[in-house]
């Protein structure tokens, strides 16, 4: 399992969670209280500040994208501070198989 910090600016930095519990570290690294969890349907979760909506926090431009490719609504979302990618490797091995099957 990799995850990567996704920063307002775009840089991506790796997260070593180790032993240690990836939820607290993930909390930690973006300064989040709760987490959200979107399933971005290829092996990668995203992970968001739950509470970004009334936060003064500046747009993540990026992870919006990565967002509304997934959520295709009516309206855009517009995703608010860091963020945290996670590949979890028997995920991604699952969304390539259905990927392949349909």
């Amino acid at each position: 399992m990799t995850v990567a910090i996704l920063r307002i600016d775009g840089r991506i930095d790796p997260l070593d969670v180790g032993q240690t519990d990836m939820l607290a570290a993930i909390r930690t690294a973006i300064e989040a209280t709760t987490l959200t969890s979107v399933n971005l349907q290829d092996g990668r979760r995203l992970y968001l500040d739950d509470e970004s909506d009334e936060s003064l926090k500046p747009v993540n431009h990026p992870a919006t994208q990565l967002y509304n490719a997934v959520w295709r609504t009516r309206a855009t979302y517009a995703v608010r501070g860091d963020v945290a990618i996670v590949t979890d490797l028997d995920d991604a091995q699952d969304a390539a198989k259905m990927r392949t099957v349909s």
